[in-house]
């Protein structure tokens, strides 16, 4: 257990969730919410008789709840406490502490979809807290993820094809979220709609009507919002936010753009792919799943490798991975590697050595992985770590690395921004640098690589762009 200080920062964030019974923590990464959680639960337990916490996070950031050593219950509880896995491995364990006691439910939103009934009976009969943590999991309304914690926030089951009312909802509520709203407003109406109903005061078809503004083809899709500040004077006296550069004294953070040039017949090949989706633009009347599809195949190109459907990655060329043995030569510091694809991951970890994590990396190795990158570890046998985004780019502290490399990227600025922060936080004492390695025709010409780097710069999603904006954005490539 560790014994350092509250920040003021997250004494103000405790003091909120003490005041009110529906939060919002939006604060930055790397500011200790999942602190400020255990903090507060612990208040709860001593005045208001607080008995459970349900945790429910992404399957890749159970870990930094679950674990007992550099788990966050672990590090900061004081209470008698009982720390349940509901589903996956089942792992149950117990610590004493001071008189009052608190049982930690943790769940994946990925078991909460199918198994909704196993968690309500875990939580029936008690005054319990329900935390959902990395809460853009459920800003999506038509997602089975926002779909199952609306039923477990209001205590109505869908059973038979009826909603019963089958327990108590939850006493308190709390969605923790560092990039709350990549998307805008709907993504904040999304998550607002689970943390409490009331706040908004609008359904659906109500916020749609008054806040959303519809362009492109046949006029149906989301290329706005209007009257914002309305919206969020609303939802405003529940949430904290915070920025790492107002309450941290961290180390600075450095940029750097690599760009490395392919081979004239990968060239020839990425030209290829890029002209079959510019005639697509015009042949084609609903261009959204053919355009993410053609980004990617034109991203795989762009990384050495080319892949259709099922069959296997074949080999193009390699022009990123020989800069990358070429950097590694010279460095000394602790890095992460991030890759998109997995065939890229397989490849750089091979090459280097090191450990690779991706989703399907079983617990076990994923926990001694993360273990050695955390700052608090006293064993690290590894230099690099490669990883996709999806996997180690939430919630996990992996501050004894200096360095983010970004092989290949996609174009979410979600997993960009919290991938980004798994070493810039807490625990970093050296100067942090980002490199992006992005991939430019032979004479210099742009790439997909630049396109996706610009989007995420400007917080841009991709999926709202229409038919004439993707038309555009490839041919200004």
């Amino acid at each position: 257990m560790d014994n350092e200080p509250m920040m003021k920062h997250q004494e103000e964030a405790v003091a909120n969730m003490l005041l009110m019974h529906y939060t919002a923590d939006f604060d930055e990464p790397g500011l200790g919410k999942s602190r400020c959680i255990i903090e507060a639960a612990e208040n709860l337990a001593r005045r208001k008789g607080l008995e459970a916490v349900l945790v429910i996070c992404p399957a890749q950031v159970k870990f930094n709840w679950l674990d007992k050593d550099l788990g966050e219950i672990a590090r900061w509880s004081n209470c008698t406490i009982h720390v349940v896995e509901i589903g996956g491995l089942e792992k149950i364990w117990r610590r004493k502490g001071t008189d009052d006691t608190i049982i930690w439910y943790i769940v994946s939103y990925e078991y909460l979809r199918s198994h909704i009934e196993d968690v309500c009976r875990c939580m029936a009969g008690s005054i319990w807290w329900m935390v959902m943590d990395e809460s853009s999991y459920i800003r999506n309304r038509q997602s089975q993820q926002h779909k199952a914690c609306i039923q477990l926030r209001y205590g109505r089951i869908k059973t038979g094809g009826r909603y019963k009312q089958m327990f108590d909802p939850p006493n308190w509520v709390t969605i923790m979220n560092g990039t709350p709203s990549a998307n805008g407003l709907q993504d904040l109406w999304g998550q607002f709609e689970v943390l409490d109903r009331n706040i908004t005061g609008l359904t659906w078809w109500e916020f749609r009507n008054q806040h959303m503004i519809f362009g492109g083809w046949m006029n149906k899709q989301c290329v706005g919002y209007k009257h914002a500040n309305e919206f969020m004077n609303k939802i405003s006296p529940h949430v904290i936010c915070r920025k790492k550069s107002d309450v941290l004294d961290l180390p600075p953070k450095t940029y750097e753009v690599v760009e490395v040039p392919l081979s004239l017949p990968t060239w020839k090949a990425y030209k290829h792919l890029r002209d079959e989706f510019i005639m697509e633009l015009d042949n084609t009347p609903i261009l959204e799943l053919n355009a993410a599809v053609r980004t990617i195949r034109l991203a795989m190109v762009c990384n050495g490798f080319y892949k259709v459907g099922e069959s296997a990655a074949q080999e193009i060329s390699a022009e990123k991975l020989c800069w990358l043995t070429d950097w590694v030569t010279g460095n000394k510091d602790n890095t992460i590697i991030w890759c998109w694809f997995r065939y890229q991951i397989n490849q750089v970890a091979g090459t280097l050595g090191a450990p690779a994590l991706y989703g399907s990396t079983t617990a076990n190795d994923k926990n001694e992985i993360v273990t050695g990158f955390h700052p608090q570890s006293k064993i690290n046998k590894h230099r690099y770590m490669v990883a996709q985004p999806q996997a180690g780019g939430l919630g996990l502290n992996l501050a004894a690395a200096n360095i983010n490399i970004y092989l290949s990227c996609d174009f979410s600025y979600i997993r960009r921004e919290q991938s980004e922060d798994r070493i810039h936080r807490p625990g970093q004492t050296k100067q942090v640098k980002v490199i992006d390695v992005l991939a430019t025709g032979p004479k210099g010409q742009r790439t997909i690589d630049h396109l996706a780097y610009r989007i995420r710069r400007k917080k841009e999603d991709f999926n709202r762009w229409t038919k004439d904006q993707w038309r555009k954005e490839v041919l200004s490539e």
